[in-house]
């Protein structure tokens, strides 16, 4: 751990050492497979431990529900169902256990801080498919879409939905099959990033990110 001071000082060093020394190989891997600094890396490891030793934490680890907290208090994400359906989506095999993998952790930390573009596409499209089944249903996108339009009364509602349904449809669905691909997603976010999230937010606002960046990195760099 040479070469890095004492980061968190709610901590005691020896403490916070002997917790980074035990996760160092998966710091130094996150840090190459996402492009990421060491220094940052360490910082979403510590920031994982102070979850984990929390009162409402547990020795194991983070907490499903301690993450879910944290994408509405800290990243500004307030949509319940987008929350949880990001939690799913980053659960490598959904384990019925209440434990979010410190892997995981970092793995979608280090999209939203610091990911590609084609990261963060593959991202929304994961959390947009449910069912994981490689396409996003009408069904899916009607759910998604529930709360977001609001008309004069429920049917005006429903029908402002529908009609943003078949938009989309019209527009993504090259098949023609009822269902937006993963290819046609990803061809259509690619070329028009600002439509990547077009079910709602499934990433912070840059305002969020620097946000959260200031509280532990000692120089806030100009988010993507």
């Amino acid at each position: 751990m040479s070469g890095i001071e004492h980061m968190d000082l709610s901590i005691t060093t020896s403490e916070e050492t002997r917790f980074m020394n035990k996760h160092l190989n998966l710091i130094r891997t996150m840090s190459n497979k996402y492009k990421s600094s060491f220094h940052e890396v360490a910082g979403l490891v510590i920031i994982y431990y102070k979850f984990q030793i929390q009162p409402d934490g547990s020795e194991k680890g983070m907490t499903k529900r301690q993450f879910i907290n944290f994408l509405h208090n800290s990243l500004d994400i307030t949509d319940e169902k987008l929350r949880r359906h990001i939690l799913s989506a980053i659960e490598v095999n959904r384990h019925p256990t209440p434990i979010l993998t410190m892997k995981s952790w970092l793995s979608v930390m280090l999209i939203f801080l610091n990911g590609e573009l084609k990261s963060k596409v593959n991202h929304c499209f994961k959390v947009y498919d449910v069912f994981q089944n490689g396409s996003i249903s009408k069904r899916n996108m009607e759910y998604f879409l529930e709360d977001v339009f609001i008309g004069e009364n429920t049917e005006d509602s429903r029908d402002i939905k529908l009609e943003f349904v078949d938009m989309l449809l019209r527009k993504l669905d090259v098949e023609g099959n009822g269902e937006i691909s993963r290819e046609n997603y990803e061809s259509f976010a690619l070329e028009n990033p600002l439509g990547m999230e077009l079910l709602g937010p499934c990433l912070p606002s840059r305002y969020a990110i620097r946000g959260f960046l200031s509280t532990f990195h000692p120089f806030v760099r100009n988010v993507r």
